[in-house]
């Protein structure tokens, strides 16, 4: 028997420097299908697709958003 693991791509999250509650969510452009999620909350999680296309840039593929002031949780999920 054969086993294959695959890892799922890492997320990096940094503040938008100048744009209030914005962040840049990125993660390797090497890494396609997947589908960037987020939520307000862990308990339950009820994740949504985040509203904007992801972009290349530099070897990443980033999303730049207004958090606003409540906790945001994110996660890429498999495109199925």
């Amino acid at each position: 028997i054969n086993t294959t693991v695959i890892a799922s791509p890492s997320l990096s999250i940094s503040r938008k420097a100048g744009e209030g509650n914005g962040v840049v969510v990125s993660w390797l452009a090497a890494a396609t299908g997947y589908i960037l999620e987020w939520t307000d909350s862990l308990r339950p999680p009820v994740w949504s697709t985040v509203p904007v296309t992801p972009a290349p840039s530099g070897g990443l593929m980033t999303v730049t958003l207004d958090v606003g002031t409540t906790n945001k949780f994110f996660r890429l999920r498999a495109a199925q």
